[in-house]
Order: structure tokens, then C-alpha cells, then sequence
């Protein structure tokens, strides 16, 4: 088959749970999958390039178009044009030196989109799209207005239904579209991944020059991810200054970690506290070291299609306390300690329970064997299988 990959989502040049699901997939699909043609489509009126791995394969290429977003977004959305599928093969003819040895015939056949866009294709191509979560179905309020009207115009829901397959991240996604969705096709749950060489080659030493970068030290608990309402940090933060009041002599800390992003997501505003360290934005090489030297990590969002940060922190050995909401107790099982993420005094009384060693070991071992279920070359070779239409 000739399959585009719709690489667009990693234009922006930020890297969230979404662009490493992407990298990395296309990643192992490329190095188990010779037979198949792969073309990675991106668009950007300026020169930028998207946050790819370096993959060389004679059966893959990149290519990128140059329509500015906005024009080629309202023409998607209004009519339907121009068909993505013909606009990708007419560039392949214009740069006949980006055509793939093995790209036989002048057809796409699957249009794979690992995240909500708009689009238009030619009748005769599927389409595969992942679902990460329907979090703008039920909490409008936390996208900025830029977004919502984004949404507005965009219309999932008929993105969705237009889809011959549906990839949800988790159990709980699948269960969110078939409730709130009238969609009529296959849906098939393919977990997301971590990789196997994640915090597992970390020197003491180089943690210990993260932690001065940050303005850091011994002991903390951590939480890292975009900083949004959704991610429920005002009451961790609350649930965080009621523990320190009832052990005042404890020297523990909380991080926050993360970054703003006001174009996406409404403002969050926290109180200030000595205890509280605001880190901000952290590097893609720095994380494992940040998680690599927590007490605990925390993770009390009010909603999660999947919860990569999950992995990572087990992934680092670092018990966990998450949400018993959404899809948080599928990915985290009975390797974490799970609270009520409206309860404050849920989430007070697990960092107290959390810091007591034989509670730390007990949770080290369960996450051992929790971690083992979630890899990306499985992921890949679901999703290479779920490209079948024969099946």
C-alpha cells in the first residue's frame, strides 16, 4: 500500500503527549514495515521543518506543501478542497526526486491521521484516525476561545463519522466515542508506548546538574505536564499546602513543572507558597532526570484520554499517585496510588501515604511488571495490522 502519514500536528514545534505518540510510532513502523510505501505529509507556508526522528528508508519520504494553514484549513473545512491525496501526489510530480523507490503506482491508498485535522480526500482512499480524547466534548471551558472556535469550525464529531477506522488510545476513549458519537465503524484500542531506553542510562551526576539548573533539591514531588485547568494543579496545590500544615517539619517539596500554553488552554492561576517551586518549561533531555530524582509523582488531572506521563514516571521507578477517573486506573492498574481528583483531602492524605517506605516498595514492584504491558513496537505493530482492510 501507498500510505500517507499526516504529520501536521508536529508543525508547531512543541512537544506534548500527542508528537511523541507520532514520532515514535512512525519510528517503529519504519523499522518493522519494508513493504509498505510511507509518505509523511506536512504544510507550512515558512521554511520550518517538523519535529521528526531520523529515519532513512528507501520506502519513505517527507514531504511538505506550502499553503499557509489558515488558507488551506478554511478551504478543508468550507469545500471540502483541495483533495489531500491529489494535492500530495501532484507535489511528487513537481519533485519527482522525492518519490520513493518503491511507490509504484500514481494512488494513495490510506490517509493515516494520528490526530484530529481537518481534511478531504478522493472517495477511493481510507482513512484511519486517532482519537487521544474528547476532552473539547466535555470541557469547553478549559480551551482558550481561539480553540473553541477552532473546534467550532472543525466539527470532530463529523471529522469522526467520515473515518473508515477509528484508533482510540485506551479503553476508556473507546467507551468516551461510542457514548457521545453516532459513529457506525471499527474502533480498536491500541495503547500508547514508552521507550525501552527511558531513564534507564541516567547518571547520578547528571540528575544532580538538572536539579541545580532548576534551582532544585532532594526531596520533592513532582508534577509535569502542560499547565491547564484540565490538569487539576490548583487543588493539588491546595491538597499539597494541607499536608504541610498537618507535618510542618516535613522538607519535602512540590514541583510544578510545565508549561503555559494561553493560545490553547484558559489561564491557570495559583497561589504562591515557599514550599511550591514553579519550574516552568522543562527540556525534552532533562525530564528523565527530573522524574528519575522525584519521591512521588503526582497526576491528579480531571481527565485523561491515555496519561503518557504515567509511563514515564514508572518507567523511572517513581510511585505514583493519579486519578481514579478516566483512563488513569487502565494505565496505571494496581502500581499506584489512586484519589479522587475533586478531593483534596483524597490527595493530601495519598502524599502523606506515598513517602512511607514500605509503600514506595511496594508500588516499585507492581510497576515493574505494570510497565512491561505498554511498549511502542507493539503499539506499531497493532496499528500496521489495524492498516489491513483484508482483515
Amino acid at each position: 500500500m501507498n500510505i500517507v502519514i499526516d504529520i501536521r500536528p508536529l508543525m508547531g514545534g512543541k512537544i506534548s503527549g500527542i508528537e511523541i505518540y507520532i514520532k515514535n510510532l512512525i519510528e517503529n513502523l519504519v523499522s518493522i514495515d519494508q513493504t509498505n510505501t510511507y509518505i509523511l505529509f506536512a504544510n507550512a507556508s515558512s521554511n520550518q521543518m517538523p519535529f521528526l526522528p531520523k529515519i532513512k528508508s528507501k520506502n519513505l519520504t517527507i514531504i511538505q506543501t506550502r499553503i499557509p494553514n489558515k488558507i488551506l484549513n478554511f478551504l478543508l473545512i468550507a469545500v471540502q478542497w483541495p483533495k489531500l491525496d491529489q494535492l500530495i501526489l501532484r507535489h511528487l510530480d513537481r519533485n519527482p526526486h522525492l518519490r520513493p523507490e518503491s511507490l509504484k503506482k500514481d494512488q494513495i491508498d490510506l490517509f493515516f491521521m494520528p490526530d484530529l485535522r481537518p481534511s478531504a480526500l478522493s472517495k477511493e482512499v481510507r482513512k484511519i484516525l486517532t482519537i487521544h480524547d474528547l476532552s473539547f466534548l466535555h470541557f469547553p471551558k478549559f480551551f482558550s476561545l481561539k480553540t473553541r472556535l477552532w473546534y467550532k469550525l472543525i466539527n470532530p464529531q463529523k471529522e469522526i463519522k467520515s473515518a473508515d477506522k477509528i484508533i482510540a488510545v485506551s479503553e476508556f476513549t473507546k467507551k468516551d466515542i461510542l457514548q457521545n458519537i453516532d459513529y457506525k465503524g471499527q474502533i480498536k484500542v491500541i495503547h500508547q508506548g514508552i521507550a525501552e531506553n527511558f531513564c534507564q542510562n541516567i547518571k547520578t551526576e547528571t540528575t544532580k546538574q538538572v536539579l541545580r539548573k532548576y534551582h532544585l533539591q532532594e526531596p520533592y514531588l513532582l508534577f509535569l505536564s502542560t499547565i491547564e485547568p484540565r490538569k487539576n494543579v490548583n487543588r493539588l496545590a491546595e491538597a499539597f499546602n494541607l499536608y504541610k500544615k498537618r507535618h510542618s517539619q516535613s522538607k519535602i517539596k512540590l514541583v510544578i513543572a510545565g508549561k503555559e500554553d494561553k493560545k490553547i488552554f484558559s489561564k491557570v492561576k495559583l497561589e504562591e507558597n515557599k514550599d511550591i517551586i514553579f519550574a516552568g518549561f522543562i527540556e525534552e533531555n532533562q525530564k528523565e532526570s527530573l522524574v528519575k530524582g522525584a519521591t512521588a509523582f503526582i497526576y491528579p488531572s480531571l481527565f485523561e484520554g491515555f496519561g503518557l506521563p504515567l509511563l514515564e514516571a514508572m518507567k523511572c521507578g517513581v510511585p505514583v499517585i493519579t486519578s481514579n477517573t478516566s483512563s488513569m486506573p487502565e494505565v496505571i492498574g494496581d502500581a499506584g496510588i489512586l484519589i479522587n481528583p475533586k478531593d483534596i483531602e483524597s490527595i493530601s492524605k495519598a502524599i502523606e501515604e506515598i513517602q512511607k517506605p514500605e509503600i514506595q516498595e511496594k508500588l516499585k514492584n507492581k510497576m515493574k511488571e505494570q510497565i512491561k504491558k505498554f511498549s511502542w513496537g507493539n503499539c506499531a505493530k497493532e496499528t500496521l495490522d489495524y492498516f489491513d482492510f483484508s482483515k
